[in-house]
């Protein structure tokens, strides 16, 4: 390859590592949005969980409910690629999950999000639904909307409904599943910071109700968006491999092309030299 080839090469080459840069960038930008966006979701979350351990302790009767013979599991992937192993990885915890024998017998509904993600669940037999995944937070709220309407025929008696979320969390390096519904399992052990029960305007199941509400909105909110930091994560670390690896092929095309070029100057001077030694002195 001759150097003008070479530096064609390395041309393009650069320009593609400008793109991923832009990328970089972007991904950047929108972590830097999600940081405040997870910050308050968590406060909202938190609230949510002391009013609901405040309440819960003097009528803990709401929190029995029926025997669960099946469950939906929402699998939070990307809509885009350049992510490197984000969403094999969700697979792959999604088939060892249901491969444990305690969910062998358990009527299973998967939903995907995200179109990259789709791909590894086609034909899939438990697979209910697609839905696209964000491409901008700002995109988040109305693919929540969209999933809770997927949602609503089977949200008459949440706490008798298993809701999972398996999803990559931005302080996590692998997937993780987050139990949505039943609603408030992993306080049964807290203990309310007051002797006497809060007093209440409405009653105690319609309120019981507002609070599983409530607290499933703000759950999807904040799996959301955890889910797409740890995706801009993912995709900063494999656009940096990529833009470290196309700059050590610049610097090898680059040691090419200056050897290529030293040749090309050795031959042209050869043919000078060559033609002036041809050339008789006229007398």
């Amino acid at each position: 390859m001759n150097s003008l080839k070479l530096a064609q090469h390395i041309n393009s080459l650069a320009d593609i590592s400008d793109i991923m840069r832009a990328m970089k960038y972007l991904s950047q930008i929108e972590i830097n949005k999600l940081s405040r966006y997870i910050a308050h979701q968590k406060r909202a979350t938190l609230s949510i969980e002391l009013a609901a351990i405040d309440f819960l302790s003097f009528h803990p009767e709401l929190m029995e409910d029926a025997k669960r013979a099946s469950q939906t599991i929402i699998v939070l992937g990307s809509e885009r690629g350049f992510c490197g192993n984000y969403n094999a990885a969700l697979q792959q915890s999604l088939v060892d999950y249901l491969s444990k024998p305690a969910n062998a017998n358990l009527d299973t509904r998967i939903i995907s999000v995200g179109y990259k993600l789709h791909n590894k669940f086609k034909r899939h037999p438990q697979l209910y639904s697609e839905l696209s995944g964000p491409r901008l937070t700002e995109e988040i709220p109305d693919i929540i909307s969209e999933l809770i309407s997927k949602l609503t025929p089977n949200l008459d008696k949440p706490q008798a409904m298993t809701l999972l979320v398996l999803h990559h969390d931005e302080d996590n390096q692998h997937p993780v599943f987050r139990n949505i519904l039943p609603a408030f399992q992993s306080l049964d052990s807290a203990v309310a910071p007051y002797t006497t029960p809060p007093l209440t305007n409405i009653p105690k199941i319609e309120l019981f109700s507002s609070l599983v509400d409530e607290y499933l909105f703000a759950l999807l909110n904040q799996v959301f968006y955890a889910a797409f930091m740890a995706e801009n994560q993912y995709r900063i670390r494999h656009v940096e491999n990529a833009i470290n690896k196309i700059n050590e092929k610049i610097s090898g095309l680059s040691l090419k092309r200056n050897e290529a070029r030293q040749e090309e100057i050795t031959e042209e001077l050869e043919v000078i030299m060559l033609s002036s030694s041809e050339i008789e002195p006229s007398e």
